[in-house]
Parts: C-alpha cells; structure tokens; sequence
C-alpha cells in the first residue's frame, strides 16, 4: 500500500496523540501512585492510634467498680485510698505523698448523708472516660475501614490506569510500525518514480 502524501500527515498526527496519550497516562499513574502512598502513610499512623487505644490498660467498667467497692470498704487513709483510685483513673502512678500536699481548706468532704459522695463522683468521671476511650476507639476504627476502602479504590484506579496505559503503548507501537512500513513504501515508490522519471 501506497503512503501518499495525505495519510502521512494523518498518520503523524496519530503518532503525536498517542505520544500525548502516554504521557499523560504516566503523569495519571504517578499521580495515583503517590497518592497510594499517602493513603497507606495515613493508614499506618491510623493503624497505629487504634492499637494505642486498644493496647491502653484502661480499666474496664467491672474493674472500675470492683475497684470502687474496695476502697470503700477499705479502712485505709483517704490520701492512699485517693491515690489508688487516681492512679486507675488516669493510669499514671499517684503516690498518696503527692496528695500530702493539699491545704485542707481544699479537701473534698464526702456527704455521709448521701451516698453520692467524692468516691461516686470519681467513678461516674471514670465511667465516662471509659466511655470516651471506646468511642474514640471505634471513631478509629470506622476511619481505618474508610481508609482502606479509599486505598483499595485507588489502588483499582491505579490497576485500571496501567491497563491503559499498556493499551494506549501497544497502539503507539502498531501505529509507529505501521507508519514506518507506509514511509518505507513511500520513499521507495519516491524513489523509483525518480529513477524512471
């Protein structure tokens, strides 16, 4: 087949939007990469604040309570009794000395006609912290099956795009064969019509 002179500009500017094509296939895919990164990044950290939560040695509701009716009970002195209970509320070490320290001015009085004493008031503080821990806990862990729902989107954009990408190349390399094998033909009829004429 003859290459005339009105495919061959067709033919080039086949070339040069495949050429286009590529390009900007490989500029999508980088894009798609780094942004995987970002989310698998995210994922980490997230994964990471999940198993903080999870790992903390946070009482549970039944210790809590179990920790409460001993102190109660407990014939020990209110410094120590509140350095117990502080220490399981904030899961830091309280020495009763630390507390030592108050002006008694300041001291919390418990109601003896009420049960809703300082103690209660504490647990219910305790109660709601656990509270808290949980919901952030599961905050995190919807945030984390979000995440990767998003990652698995992208990282199937990213499969799709290289799909494309693979596409778009083997038509380039059909095209740029099919446009040597046209000039060939082309300069070699060029050629002879020069040599006959």
């Amino acid at each position: 087949m003859d290459l005339d002179s009105g495919e061959r500009p067709e033919i080039e500017d086949t070339v040069e939007l495949l050429c286009e094509q590529i390009e900007t296939l490989k500029q999508l895919l980088q894009y798609k990469q780094l942004e995987i990164e970002e989310i698998k990044q995210e994922l980490r950290y997230t994964n990471e604040d999940l198993c903080a939560a999870l790992n903390s040695p946070w009482l549970t509701l039944d210790q809590a309570k179990q920790l409460v009716k001993q102190i109660l009970v407990s014939k020990k002195p209110v410094g120590e009794t509140l350095a117990k209970l502080l220490s399981a509320i904030y899961n830091l070490p309280v020495k009763p000395s630390e507390l030592e320290q108050i002006h008694n001015s300041h001291c919390i009085k418990p109601l003896t006609s009420e049960p809703n004493n300082c103690i209660s008031t504490n647990f219910e503080a305790l109660k709601t912290k656990i509270t808290e821990v949980k919901k952030q806990g599961a905050e995190v862990r919807a945030k984390s099956r979000i995440l990767r729902e998003y990652s698995q989107g992208i990282q199937a954009q990213s499969r799709e795009v290289k799909a494309q990408l693979n596409e778009v190349g083997i038509q380039f390399v059909g095209s740029q064969a099919s446009f040597m094998s046209r000039q060939a033909k082309f300069n070699q009829t060029k050629a002879e019509s020069h040599s006959s004429g």
